[in-house]
């Protein structure tokens, strides 16, 4: 039995569910009970890092941590201005009064762009979402590929061709960070044809709780031409639900 990380769709190796439940649920499922694991001692993120003598780090989206990066940890945030101007633009969000319009109005979107030959990156919050929306694409006539932990064999394959002039890919956040999806395509040869059409178009279905995760999504647009970005949002939403 493994474990799905729902933030990243990734499957979560060696983790296991502690006090027992692990194996309350490999017995319900049938499955063979395995050993349960023993915790000799335990620490903090926060008092571990402290053990290095030096703290540093470099990242693209510490600015909205920068407060909690001061207070945990006692470092600053310096700002390094990029070599050329970043060429995407993030819309502002559309927002709908239930999950049934917004996922209307997603298939909606990415079919209209899909026939410029404008390449699509989808980005979902859970496998459940990820295939839901593909599914309604497909039933729509949008031909796309799925990125999450059920097929997490060919994910360089679906990220190398995630660029391609006409590509739709839906993913949960295994393609929120650090994953660089070259326009054109694996070889490139269509990267003017892309460019020409705006380059990558990232869409997010849901808002997270940290800007950062919401910011590497849209980190995928714009690093080797123009992009753009948008989220679409109901107020059915878990976020919105759960904080209001």
């Amino acid at each position: 039995m493994e474990l799905v990380d729902d933030f990243t769709g990734r499957v979560a190796d060696r983790r296991r569910w502690p006090d027992g439940l692990q194996a309350a649920i490999e017995c319900k499922e049938g499955l063979e009970i395995q050993c349960e694991g023993r915790i000799l001692d335990s620490i903090t993120v926060q008092h571990f890092l402290r053990n290095y003598p030096r703290l540093c780090s470099m990242t693209a989206t510490a600015q909205p941590s920068a407060e909690e990066l001061k207070e945990i940890y006692g470092l600053d945030i310096v700002v390094i201005p990029t070599q050329t101007p970043c060429l995407r633009r993030d819309d502002e969000d559309v927002i709908f009064a239930n999950r049934a319009a917004k996922r209307q109005a997603l298939v909606t979107e990415i079919a209209r762009v899909q026939r410029t030959g404008r390449p699509i990156l989808v980005g979902t919050a859970s496998v459940v979402e990820s295939e839901q929306l593909a599914a309604a694409l497909q039933e729509a006539g949008v031909e796309c590929r799925i990125l999450n932990a059920r097929h997490d064999e060919a994910e360089a394959e679906v990220v190398a061709e995630a660029g391609s002039l006409g590509a739709v890919t839906v993913s949960t956040n295994m393609a929120g960070r650090g994953t660089d999806i070259r326009l054109g395509g694996r070889d490139g040869r269509e990267h003017a044809a892309v460019v020409a059409r705006g380059g990558l178009y990232v869409i997010g279905t849901n808002r997270h709780e940290g800007l950062r995760v919401d910011q590497q999504l849209r980190g995928r647009s714009g690093r080797q031409g123009p992009g753009s970005s948008r989220f679409f949002v109901s107020v059915e939403d878990p976020i919105i639900a759960r904080y209001g």
